[in-house]
């Protein structure tokens, strides 16, 4: 349950009961075993710090953000719980329209909500829409702050994702 409770990124809950049962052991004269817990809380707060991309008072966002050109769409999508990134995904969608990047930033966040049971009740977008999505209650368009710099990463990440795609099409296909 705990290591569950850690890859959810509910890490505070963990470590509240650690620090919970470590005053018990020390109010009980078991230094020993509070030491043991001082330990594992010290491992579980390193991890955290290690995690936490912004503050840990942004929970329960998700964050799209999408590069296109001619031929395909790529939309990569986190999850941040607590300030850590708790799930990350992108995907590449095959333009057979003239499809805008509004309506295919729209399809991928519908894909990705249902295929990870996202909850959120904000997204972080990289501009304005005017669709709207069961169970959101509020769109952001960051300019600056530490939602703005979740919404660069998930660029960046977009942008590594196109990269890499385009090397293995280039070596696939070297002729073209």
């Amino acid at each position: 349950e705990e290591v569950r409770d850690i890859l959810k990124g509910d890490i505070k809950k963990l470590t509240s009961t650690i620090i919970a049962e470590m005053q018990r052991e020390v109010e009980n004269l078991n230094f020993e075993k509070a030491q043991i817990l001082k330990e594992r809380y010290q491992l579980i707060e390193n991890f955290r710090t290690r995690s936490e991309v912004v503050s840990p008072t942004i929970s329960n966002v998700d964050v799209f953000s999408i590069e296109s050109d001619e031929k395909s769409a790529f939309i990569n999508f986190l999850h941040i719980t607590n300030g850590c990134i708790n799930q990350a995904f992108t995907i590449e969608y095959k333009k057979r329209l003239d499809e805008s990047d509004e309506e295919l930033l729209t399809m991928g966040i519908v894909e990705m909500r249902e295929r990870f049971n996202s909850n959120a009740r904000e997204i972080i977008l990289p501009f304005e829409t005017e669709a709207t999505f069961a169970g959101v209650t509020t769109i952001t368009v960051p300019q600056k702050g530490e939602k703005r710099r979740l919404l660069s990463l998930s660029q960046l990440n977009v942008n590594q994702y196109r990269a890499d795609r385009m090397k293995i099409e280039d070596k696939l296909n070297p002729e073209q």
